[in-house]
């Protein structure tokens, strides 16, 4: 992830968002983001990591982790395959209250 830093510099949300999914993408995942109104999601439609998962479910843990430092924003899981949901999905925040995505 480290050759994508550069390239997220000066950058708008919705292009860090767009890097983003590629970023995943290069990692396995099946991934899109979504905005409605003031909320932005992302939604992982696979996992490459399932399996591990299963015995260590802080794979998702750091899989959350990496999305909020990309974005520089919080972001909370709202639904994962882990749980037996059919696909992760992270909401990400603004900075701050006032910020708009």
């Amino acid at each position: 992830m480290a050759e994508y830093a550069t390239q997220l510099e000066g950058k708008t949300l919705k292009e860090k968002m767009e890097l983003l999914v590629e970023m995943l993408g290069a990692e396995g995942f099946m991934a899109k983001w979504n905005q409605t109104g003031e909320t932005i999601s992302l939604t992982e439609y696979n996992c490459p990591y399932f399996a591990i998962g299963q015995r260590h479910p802080e794979v998702c843990t750091i899989d959350q982790t990496l999305i909020s430092r990309v974005l520089d924003r919080p972001v909370e899981k709202s639904t994962c395959l882990l749980n037996g949901d059919q696909r992760c999905v992270f909401i990400i925040h603004p900075k701050k209250a006032s910020e708009l995505p």
